[in-house]
């Protein structure tokens, strides 16, 4: 008997140790829950690349997973349907699609366990029960906030270019079709060429060239003003051929070609327009001057929009009879938005042939008001 109460002693006693270690297990500190994985970018340098026959913008952005607003962004291209064999393209990162950047991870863990134990030893002489119950109930709940995505800033209206591109490759402003010019030759244009290369040509009445050199305009940054002239020697009143143009990269060629019919005197340039300059940002009243020596001394000061379409006009009086002199004047125009102009100045004749030596000059004329006609 005394051996029999030992051992239901002894297994009493093992059994409350093993109750009490699950009661500490139980009780023990919350389990955290891992932590929520984080969005992930995949970053790509951009790349450049070279256009080829047959490629447009939309092929392009098809290739490299990025789009035709991102592609002219990228190169500052503002006509999508203007690009040129061999022209180089930066390509910008493609469109990258992030993990979603707010991740909220909640994990309830809810553990309820009842345990029971009875042990029941029965002798002929002793009845002993040993019964025991642990009921266990522990939520774990571990939450973590929501990042939330930091806010994309607001980008900066951008004002829009003054001299948006035009539809061709090659626009020319000066000379004027049909004028009468001295040598030499003033050529100004706007233009988006492979390289940024112009070739400017002056054909005589019978086709044979008299004068030619390069020019440099806009290039894969866009299109820009392009500035030169060309000496020659006349020796009658004649017609003749200016031609503007670019030459293949692939194969060549002449492209974009822009022609426009003049008329050469013998003699030297009569009329130098010194202001404004290409490209500068002007404020009404407009000043007009340069160095003259025109018949009767007489001169026409004009301001013309994009097109050719007259805006006002001015005489001005300058030198004459061999004697160059300085004239100036100015010319009122009041644009209700920046607006790009031509300023030209011209002399005349004397035999109605047109206005003589006329030069006209691109510029972005500004409203009053503005930061730049304050």
């Amino acid at each position: 008997m005394t051996q029999l109460r030992k051992l239901v002693l002894c297994s009493t006693v093992a059994f409350g140790l093993l109750l009490l270690t699950l009661v500490l297990i139980q009780s023990g500190q919350p389990v955290a829950a891992a932590p929520a994985a984080r969005p992930s970018l995949q970053e790509t340098q951009p790349v450049t690349y070279t256009v080829q026959i047959n490629d447009t913008l939309v092929s392009i952005a098809a290739r490299f997973s990025t789009t035709v607003s991102a592609l002219q962004q990228e190169n500052n291209l503002v006509n999508a349907d203007l690009i040129r064999i061999g022209q180089e393209l930066r390509i910008p990162a493609p469109v990258a699609t992030p993990t979603p950047n707010a991740i909220a991870s909640e994990e309830a863990i809810t553990d309820t366990g009842a345990l029971s134990e009875t042990t029941a030893i029965t002798a002929s002489d002793a009845s002993i029960t040993a019964t025991t119950t642990v009921t266990g109930t522990e939520s774990i709940s571990a939450t973590e906030p929501a990042t939330a995505e930091p806010p994309t800033p607001t980008p900066t209206p951008t004002e829009p270019p003054v001299w948006a591109a035009p539809a061709e490759a090659i626009e020319l402003f000066s000379p004027v079709d049909g004028s009468v010019y001295h040598s030499p030759l003033e050529v100004i244009g706007f233009s988006q060429t492979f390289e940024g290369n112009v070739v400017v040509r002056l054909l005589d009445q019978n086709g044979a060239v008299i004068a030619e050199r390069n020019a440099t305009g806009g290039s894969v940054d866009g299109f820009d003003f392009f500035h030169t002239t060309l000496r020659y020697i006349a020796w009658d009143v004649q017609e003749a051929t200016l031609e503007v143009f670019e030459v293949s990269a692939q194969d060549g060629s002449e492209i974009n070609k822009v022609s426009t019919g003049i008329y050469i005197l013998p003699g030297q340039r009569t009329v130098d327009l010194d202001f404004p300059a290409i490209g500068d940002t002007v404020c009404s009243p407009v000043v007009v001057a340069g160095y003259s020596n025109t018949f009767e001394a007489s001169l026409l000061a004009q301001m013309s929009q994009r097109d050719g379409v007259l805006l006002t006009q001015t005489p001005a009086t300058g030198g004459n009879l061999g004697l160059y002199t300085d004239f100036v004047t100015s010319l009122e125009y009041a644009p209700a938005a920046p607006q790009p102009i031509l300023v030209s100045a011209s002399g005349s004749d004397g035999i109605g042939l047109g206005p003589v030596d006329q030069t006209r000059v691109p510029v972005s004329i500004y409203p009053a008001g503005t930061t730049q006609c304050p």
